[in-house]
């Protein structure tokens, strides 16, 4: 695919953004290895400011599959203390090689909360997940009493 069949912005496309500012198109490996790890860290860095700034927390997660492809993804919703707004980072979406237990889904999530959550935060977050057994098993093993099931998810909407 060329760039500019992937994104149109307005009546431009990427290639033409591009080609304005007198650059070559990065091959596949530089994003690859270069530009996306890039900018995941400063994404990472943005979203722990951004909580390091939170009073409290509040979490979602979800469990989907596509055919063979599993991901779980978690969400963090906090109001800020400047504004008054509710504010929403949606902070990981990762893919699982292995089996979706609840198991695997503990090691993950735990490990991102770890990184992205501030420790002063934990006794003040709850977690809302779908209704999938290892997610409700994942989060009430993590969290058995901070763990709510999500409205929409039991009425089927």
């Amino acid at each position: 695919m060329r760039p500019d069949q992937f994104a149109n912005i307005g009546q431009y496309s990427f290639n033409t953004l591009f080609s304005e500012t007198e650059q070559t198109f990065p091959g596949r490996k530089v994003i690859e290895l270069k530009i996306v790890p890039l900018v995941d860290q400063t994404i990472r860095q943005l979203n722990q400011k951004l909580l390091s700034e939170a009073v409290s927390v509040s979490i979602t997660s979800d469990s989907v599959s596509k055919g063979t492809h599993r991901f779980v993804n978690l969400t963090f919703h906090f109001i800020s203390p400047v504004d008054f707004k509710l504010k929403t980072i949606a902070a990981e979406n990762f893919g699982m090689s292995s089996k979706r237990t609840s198991q695997n889904i503990i090691d993950l999530i735990s490990s991102q909360l770890k990184s992205l959550l501030p420790s002063r935060l934990y006794p003040g977050f709850s977690a809302t997940t779908d209704q999938g057994s290892e997610m409700r098993a994942a989060f009430t093993t993590l969290y058995p009493t901070k763990s709510l099931p999500c409205a929409c998810h039991l009425l089927n909407l």
